[in-house]
């Protein structure tokens, strides 16, 4: 809950929140007005959220963002699998495969995970 009240943008890939009175489900950081606490649940996916009956909000649309970033994150890792068997490995070419921009993989990457692209895909070469 807390992660709601703060707009925590570091919790935002973890969960969705559902607001039982309006059957509306959001990010955490969603710029809307806050719900009452006990009309909120919490849900691991989007997809589980509307399984239950909610809809995406329009402000934050929780379903398409979260899926482009989780499918560039799926991609990245990937590519960078096979980068060591000799494929060469672009930002371009995976903005390209998932049908956007440059631009926008960096900004809803850096807006989800707190870094970039490439920021991350260091980090994950270095955790393995």
């Amino acid at each position: 809950w807390q992660a709601v009240l703060n707009r925590d943008a570091s919790a935002s890939s973890a969960f969705v929140y559902c607001v039982r009175t309006t059957r509306i489900y959001c990010r955490t950081t969603c710029p809307s007005r806050r719900p009452a606490r006990l009309q909120v649940t919490f849900e691991d996916t989007s997809g589980e959220a509307e399984i239950r009956g909610y809809r995406p909000c329009k402000r934050c649309s929780p379903a398409s963002r979260r899926d482009k970033v989780a499918d560039s994150r799926d991609e990245l890792t990937r590519q960078r699998q096979n980068s060591r068997l000799g494929s060469k490995m672009t930002i371009k070419a995976i903005a390209a495969d998932l049908g956007v921009s440059i631009w926008r993989i960096h900004r809803i990457f850096k807006h989800e995970t707190g870094m970039s692209p490439e920021a991350w895909l260091r980090e994950v070469s270095l955790s393995q």
